[in-house]
């Protein structure tokens, strides 16, 4: 597995592993969050 911090400096230096567009595709798999906080559920 890779270092976070690696592929944090590449990303920053514009070497990121998958494009934006690649990203935007992956998160669509991912199910909504209320962000909201509920203090009293």
């Amino acid at each position: 597995m890779r270092d976070v911090k690696y592929l944090d400096e590449q990303y920053r230096m514009g070497e990121g592993i998958i494009s934006n567009d690649e990203f935007k595709q992956f998160a669509k798999h991912f199910i909504p969050v209320d962000t909201k906080p509920n203090y009293f559920n």
